[in-house]
């Protein structure tokens, strides 16, 4: 006797009912990861600030030693606001203001918003370095880097009187000045 196998009872494909499960974990899940995916993408927009900002501070200390002149980062916003971006330049005059004829270094565009950064009250529109690598003002001061004025994940740039610098893992404020 001859039995039959039935190929009709075999399924292809997915029912309403399982594909509506699937997405619904899907979706579960995207909600869990989607604050870390931002978090993430913020910490690299601060990092890269951080490091673009230190290079230029350590190039115009090194370079204002190495021309026996003074080296000045000038905030293209002032007022505190370093966001904007900056202009390094050998500052021929000592006066920390880029004029005819002194020479350009370097200019930094503006940081991608939100990320923000502000000097505090030692360095609100500018800072200068002299050929012995010191700063003007001799006490030093900090920066503050933040996303979004947000504490979380920012970081402190402090350089001190002998133009060293220095990057910690917090900001005690980053709010606008």
């Amino acid at each position: 006797m001859e039995t039959k196998s039935n190929d009709m009872s075999k399924q292809y494909g997915l029912t309403l009912i399982e594909l509506l499960v699937t997405l619904a974990i899907l979706a579960i899940l995207m909600t869990l990861a989607l604050p870390s995916f931002r978090d993430f993408f913020s910490s690299n927009r601060i990092a890269a600030a951080t490091s673009d900002f230190v290079t230029s501070l350590n190039l115009a200390r090194s370079e204002a030693i190495r021309r026996g002149a003074q080296v000045t980062m000038l905030s293209t916003n002032g007022s505190g606001d370093w966001g904007g971006g900056w202009t390094m330049f050998v500052d021929t005059d000592r006066d920390e203001v880029f004029d005819a004829g002194e020479e350009r270094l370097r200019m930094a565009n503006a940081l991608s918003v939100p990320t923000t950064l502000y000097g505090d009250g030692n360095f609100t529109s500018f800072i200068a370095f002299l050929p012995t690598g010191r700063i003007t003002n001799n006490v030093g001061g900090s920066f503050a880097i933040c996303h979004d004025d947000s504490t979380s994940g920012a970081k402190s740039i402090t350089v001190i009187g002998t133009g060293r610098v220095r990057v910690s893992n917090s900001a005690a404020d980053c709010l606008v000045p």
